[in-house]
């Protein structure tokens, strides 16, 4: 048997759900603020990767140049995703650092999904259900 929640219960659960928000808060702004860098090995071509701008900076030497363009392209995107993947990495972090479990977030869309499909099943289940009465009056004469 469940126990109705007393004024006390109410109101530490309260604080702790206000506790909860404000640090919800502070990491979201946390997480604004985080940048995602990279360099190339020979430092010739390096990135900033940011959630606002997606990729923020990028700085090609004058001495890249001197590689052919497909050796360039090459550097420059494995240097950006080296960069998104700092930023990503350094998400997970600061999640960690606040209490949050980053592996435990859940994708509300996914979720969302899931429970159309369980309701749909419900429905044709029960739908199925009146119909095996419905018969089953008739069958009797109920």
């Amino acid at each position: 048997m469940t126990q109705a929640l007393g004024g006390n219960d109410f109101s530490r659960l309260a604080a702790q759900t206000r506790e909860r928000l404000d640090v919800a808060r502070q990491l979201k702004e946390q997480l604004a603020e985080l940048v995602g860098r990279a360099e190339s090995v020979d430092g010739a071509v390096r990135a900033e990767f940011t959630d606002a701008d997606g990729l923020s900076a990028l700085v090609v030497n004058p001495r890249a140049m001197r590689f052919g363009s497909e050796e360039l392209s090459e550097s420059i995107l494995r240097v950006v995703r080296e960069a998104k993947a700092d930023l990503e990495a350094r998400k997970r972090a600061a999640m960690r650092e606040t209490g949050f479990d980053p592996d435990s977030i859940v994708d509300a869309d996914a979720v969302r999904e899931r429970l159309n499909e369980a309701t749909d099943a419900f429905r044709r289940t029960a739908g199925d259900s009146s119909a095996v009465l419905d018969l089953i009056r008739r069958t009797t004469g109920g």
